[in-house]
């Protein structure tokens, strides 16, 4: 994995200008960089990006947590709960005093879910976990806006989804805030595709073009290497409907 800021120093030696670069010279070459990582993440199924997670519907139960009434919460296995008071600290599932077992749930996961890898592209989901994905049939399943509906009435408590994760905040700032690193097998990409840009802004349209060359035989070589190592990837079994999706839910047992 390679930061950001290596990525952009890098990039500014590609471009001559080193340490010299202005103010403007930065943001404009980090512009270029972030299409180019965008670009690069959508490719292929990378191992670092690509995920096979378990999600529930309701945060998992949390003994420590303060829930309000109504709030729902995950058992961990196989049933939801909703609190029946406000300030409930503490108390287990089983006190039917302060909570009460759900029969039904919204069968909806949130593609930015407290706690979890942020979803960026979702590919399908699963009843059990799902790494021999050639050999299980995936769960019905939609998206709206930002959420997930597994449509499929014979759905798990939780499901194992298959997704490729966001793009990497790489600028992220802010106390205590960790900008993520960049996966090493995009990095020659990003470089060589932004000093392309650089060069084509410059005038210098044959160079650029060279690069760009460049810039597209080593990502095609990383691609290749990511297929022959895993097999290549495609996204099924999700549709994407025009409106919402009312009735859905996950019915205990």
């Amino acid at each position: 994995m390679t930061t950001w800021a290596t990525i952009q120093a890098r990039l500014a030696l590609f471009c001559g200008l080193g340490t010299t670069a202005s103010t403007t010279q930065k943001a404009q070459l980090e512009a270029f960089a972030l299409l180019r990582l965008e670009t690069a993440v959508s490719r292929a199924w990378w191992p670092n990006l690509m995920k096979i997670e378990q999600r529930s519907y309701a945060p998992l139960y949390d003994v420590a947590e303060t829930y309000a009434a109504a709030a729902q919460v995950w058992d961990g296995a196989d049933a939801y709960y909703a609190s029946l008071q406000a300030a409930n600290t503490g108390h287990a599932l089983t006190e039917t005093a302060w909570w009460q077992q759900l029969t039904e749930i919204d069968a909806v996961i949130p593609l930015a879910q407290d706690g979890e890898t942020v979803i960026g592209t979702f590919f399908d989901a699963y009843a059990t976990e799902a790494h021999a994905i050639k050999r299980k049939a995936p769960l019905a399943a939609a998206i709206v806006g930002g959420n997930i509906y597994i449509t499929d009435n014979q759905g798990p408590a939780a499901p194992w989804l298959r997704f490729r994760a966001a793009v990497p905040d790489v600028t992220a700032s802010g106390e205590g805030v960790t900008p993520d690193p960049v996966p090493d097998e995009l990095v020659q990409y990003i470089i060589l595709g932004a000093y392309a840009d650089w060069l084509n802004d410059q005038g210098k349209v044959d160079s650029a073009a060279r690069k760009e060359n460049d810039a597209e035989l080593g990502l095609q070589n990383a691609v290749t290497q990511q297929i022959d190592q895993q097999g290549e990837q495609t996204p099924t079994h999700v549709s994407v409907p025009s409106a919402p999706i009312p009735g859905y839910y996950y019915r205990g047992q």
